[in-house]
């Protein structure tokens, strides 16, 4: 059985720079803390983020490399996951304490997201295989896609991809990561009196949320900051 998304492996040109980056983005409460292997850890409401040494010194090396989950279950296989690293720790101990709220930052890792052109495939993977649930399968005609939620303590992995794509290619890929908090728009003008570049904030897919998007100081990922709607209850 699989407990949670334990964390997520970043590959990262400087590990060290991109902790400090990730410390400023996600919260100031987290506190990036050095491995003996090189790599840098933070937390942020239960889920950790690994910033490792990327395997060149391309900026194209930089990225999403995994996602590690905690439980007793063996790794799928390079082929059964598609192309994208899914692997299971059976050491990774308790749940990392949550940091104090922060209103201008993250209180969690809200999503994953990986990017699919075979939805039977990843319904085996993570509904069958990993044995995480599946809270949503919905097509979006007018967008041209269709988005699977498979939920684990509180984490989505989002599977999406196009409704008619032009081939099925034989692996997926990391899509980006969306971290939620209580207030976006403070969140977003924090950042951007540390220099960060955001987005303008606007209104989520889902209901009820605001959202913008970072540019940069991400180590290469694709990253959304998600918050409640101040107009909403």
């Amino acid at each position: 059985m699989l407990e949670r998304l334990d964390h997520v492996r970043v590959a990262a040109l400087d590990p060290a720079v991109a902790a400090a980056e990730y410390g400023t983005l996600l919260s100031t409460a987290a506190h990036p803390w050095p491995r003996r292997d090189g790599a840098w850890r933070l937390d942020v409401g239960g889920t950790g983020l690994l910033l490792v040494p990327a395997s060149s010194p391309d900026p194209s090396a930089a990225g999403v490399e995994a996602l590690v989950f905690a439980g007793d279950e063996l790794a799928p296989s390079l082929p059964e996951s598609r192309g994208v690293r899914l692997e299971v720790d059976g050491e990774c101990g308790p749940r990392a304490a949550a940091a104090p709220g922060d209103p201008r930052g993250a209180g969690r890792l809200d999503h994953a997201v990986v990017l699919t052109t075979d939805f039977d495939a990843a319904l085996r993977l993570y509904g069958e295989r990993l044995g995480l649930r599946l809270a949503l399968d919905r097509s979006f005609p007018r967008r041209g896609v269709r988005i699977l939620f498979f939920r684990i303590a509180g984490v989505t992995v989002e599977v999406a991809g196009p409704l008619d794509p032009p081939e099925m290619l034989a692996s997926d890929h990391f899509g980006g990561l969306a971290w939620r908090g209580s207030d976006v728009a403070a969140w977003r003008e924090r950042l951007l009196v540390e220099g960060v570049t955001v987005s303008e904030d606007r209104v989520g897919h889902k209901p009820g949320t605001r959202v913008c998007t970072v540019s940069d100081r991400t180590a290469g990922v694709p990253t959304l900051l998600i918050g409640q709607d101040a107009g909403e209850d």
